[in-house]
């Protein structure tokens, strides 16, 4: 199994409604990023039947207990997007944060490579995956975009960042736009839209 890349949008739980999970998928493909109609771990459920599975698990604020079957965790989706061998998204509920999030994986390999002790990203690649956390970021319910690698720490909530913590910017994440002052100046920062603040590192 290849390190993943992943695109985490949070969204708070106190949020959620009955059409909350299809709306999200529903911008993606505005970005380019379309739905392979297939799903784990069961390729063969009709779209609106794993939309149902996993609304009600949301809904019940279902997270996967530690012994559990993995085959009882929200149902993950594949996606096409060009440029990237392999594209998935699945739930993570965090009840004790009161949050959610969507996690859209990628390989690393697709998107990074070492130069001596340094990682470089591919430019085209990484506007790509901005393009897409942009779109998405216009949806009232996601409160912050983060990214992170494989063996990157788990990033912190918009709560934790607001009181300190660090942001998730491996290479770029959406903030709104009254953590301005709070955003480092080692990174690059521009405007995105629904009040929001696109936040780089020099890729």
């Amino acid at each position: 199994m290849p390190a993943y890349f992943s695109l985490v949008s949070e969204c708070n739980r106190d949020h959620i409604y009955d059409t909350i999970l299809r709306d999200f998928y529903k911008v993606l493909p505005t970005a380019g990023l379309n739905l392979l109609g297939e799903y784990w771990p069961f390729m063969d459920i009709p779209y609106d039947e794993l939309m149902d599975s996993n609304q009600k698990k949301l809904e019940d604020n279902y997270r996967l207990a530690f012994k559990e079957h993995a085959g009882n965790d929200y149902m993950q989706i594949v996606h096409v997007l060009e440029g990237f061998s392999e594209v998935r998204s699945f739930i993570l509920n965090q009840p004790e944060k009161g949050i959610f999030t969507i996690n859209i994986i990628v390989p690393e390999d697709d998107l990074i490579k070492a130069e001596g002790h340094k990682i470089v990203y591919d430019r085209e690649k990484v506007d790509k995956l901005i393009a897409v956390a942009k779109k998405i970021y216009e949806l009232p319910f996601v409160d912050l975009i983060q990214t992170d690698l494989e063996l990157s720490d788990d990033p912190y909530s918009l709560e934790e960042i607001t009181e300190g913590e660090a942001l998730g910017v491996e290479p770029f994440a959406i903030v709104p736009d009254t953590l301005k002052n709070s955003v480092p100046e080692k990174y690059t920062v521009s405007e995105a839209s629904g009040n929001g603040l696109l936040v780089t590192i020099d890729y």
